[in-house]
């Protein structure tokens, strides 16, 4: 019995061809939702970090009960303290003064210290009606999502603005 050996003229590379397409495929795939995690993952850090930012200066604020209409302040505003409380006494508009100072500071990374969030402020609104205290804490940053965006922290830098904001009652 004679055995015929047939030739396949190029069917196997072929076939390999197909298989690395479709690997190619997948592993675009595979990059994608990798880089869709990375941004999601951003965005939940970000926020979370807002969320620490207001939580704190509201915080500072109950501390300070005596005061806490002196805690209001704009997104664009500075809060310059003369008198540095962790180091003295401190009477409770002093305290208030340095708490916003340095609230603003670790919001902006102002006075050598990193932000807290790219290109954040941060805004606070009290107000007291029939004795009933309340505040309105809005931490605002932007982040950058699209490769080759320019990440200084100036205002002109691209990215999508967010904002976080807490009402509460004192």
């Amino acid at each position: 019995m004679t055995m015929r050996l047939s030739r396949q003229n190029g069917a196997g590379l072929m076939e390999v061809m197909v298989a690395l397409f479709v690997l190619a495929i997948g592993l675009l795939g595979f990059a994608g939702l990798q880089n869709s995690s990375l941004v999601f993952s951003q965005k939940a850090y970000a926020n979370s970090q807002a969320a620490f930012m207001t939580q704190d200066i509201l915080e500072r604020m109950r501390a300070n009960r005596d005061v806490v209409d002196d805690y209001t302040i704009g997104f664009d505003d500075d809060a310059n303290s003369g008198t540095d409380c962790a180091a003295a006494n401190c009477t409770a508009a002093q305290m208030a003064a340095w708490d916003l100072s340095q609230w603003k500071e670790s919001l902006r990374g102002d006075n050598g210290q990193r932000a807290v969030l790219p290109d954040a402020d941060g805004e606070i609104l009290y107000s007291n009606v029939g004795g009933v205290e309340r505040a309105v804490i809005t931490v605002r940053y932007r982040l950058r999502e699209a490769a080759g965006e320019d990440d200084d922290n100036s205002q002109d830098n691209a990215g999508t603005r967010y904002s976080y904001e807490m009402r509460t009652q004192i």
